[in-house]
């Protein structure tokens, strides 16, 4: 893809920058990743914060005037601006690339990414594409790295199309994390927080989640939580959400709402495959506004299922005050039987010796 760059003059720049209709595409992939300026253009004329993959008689992005350089990363004066990484027609026809490194965390001063700054960014490639955001860097002497983000939406062709956020291979850092502080949309294809291939992330924080119809959401993550900032903080689940877990907390639940937790229409799988969890009860999801359900609460399998455990072993139930989802692992039947034979014996002998 050939493209024509030139850099405006700094003064001019800031002029234009400010632009309500300025928006911003990711072209190239330089080590440094989301922290090279380089890296982004911006077109007066783009459509980036679309909700569609095919709309308005286009495909994904669509610009009506050229892409020009950046002189400085995207998002310096604050004003939150829509970025796309995908797929682009119009002026200048191209692709974002599908490998994308964020070598250290993105909000401090650091190859001219300052303090702070946040980009909304939406994500949209056709079938069969797959784009990986890898946080991290071999040569790093910092303890995590942190990819913050305003709003991260997916808007892919389909589901054989997919967005992952993963630990680098190499990564020197101990602890990787994504922190949104709004929304994060999937509206079509699958996107993936952390891989069993790659490791866990420790976190992902959001204002909002929103997983739509038809769309995936992976995850294997130590915690995720929905409670940045002062929105609503719900999550709504009308597609799928599969949770790989990573990590029993010591306290707390596996999934933490500020709001209310809505799968009317979907469904969140927990996948216990790496545990053998001792008898107990466990938190899978607090939404201290309370659960909107398929389902009732005496009947839980429409709207949560569980791999991994002896359904025999399990039960799923809603606590008195319908803010906690809970799982409580039994004893087996024939440790069961083993238990009451026993005290039916110790039972029986006190009553001889009566």
């Amino acid at each position: 893809m050939k493209m024509k760059k030139f850099i405006l003059p700094f003064a001019a720049f800031m002029a234009v920058a400010s632009s309500a209709t300025a928006q911003w595409i990711y072209v190239g992939d330089s080590e440094l990743g989301f922290l090279d300026y380089g890296n982004y253009y911006r077109s007066t004329g783009a459509s980036i914060n679309i909700n569609n993959y095919s709309h308005d008689g286009h495909t994904a992005f669509y610009t009506t005037s050229a892409f020009e350089e950046a002189a400085e990363t995207p998002g310096f004066d604050y004003t939150y601006p829509w970025m796309g990484i995908g797929e682009y027609s119009g002026a200048e026809n191209g692709m974002s690339p599908l490998e994308i490194s964020l070598p250290s965390t993105n909000n401090k001063d650091m190859g001219g990414w300052y303090a702070d700054q946040r980009i909304q960014t939406v994500f949209s490639f056709g079938g069969g594409k797959h784009l990986t955001i890898s946080l991290g860097s071999a040569d790093s002497s910092d303890d995590n790295v942190t990819y913050y983000t305003a709003a991260f939406q997916v808007v892919l062709e389909n589901t054989d199309s997919s967005v992952s956020v993963v630990r680098a291979a190499d990564a020197a850092q101990t602890s990787f994390n994504v922190n949104a502080d709004n929304p994060i949309n999937i509206y079509s294809g699958t996107a993936n927080f952390g891989t069993r291939d790659t490791g866990a992330l420790d976190s992902v924080r959001t204002n909002i989640l929103r997983i739509s119809s038809g769309a995936v959401l992976n995850t294997y993550v130590k915690s995720f939580e929905v409670e940045v900032g002062n929105g609503s903080r719900d999550a709504t689940v009308a597609g799928v959400w599969n949770f790989q877990v990573a990590e029993i907390p010591a306290d707390g639940a596996l999934i933490s709402i500020a709001g209310n937790c809505s799968t009317q229409g979907g469904m969140i799988n927990f996948d216990f495959t790496d545990f053998n969890l001792s008898e107990g009860v466990y938190d899978l999801i607090s939404a201290d506004g309370g659960f909107s359900l398929n389902g009732s609460p005496d009947d839980l399998s429409m709207d949560f299922g569980i791999i991994g455990l002896d359904p025999e072993k399990i039960d799923l139930s809603i606590s008195s005050d319908g803010t906690l989802l809970q799982l409580a692992v039994v004893p087996e039947p024939a440790a069961a039987a083993i238990l009451s034979a026993a005290l039916a014996l110790i039972l029986s002998f006190s009553r001889r010796r009566k």
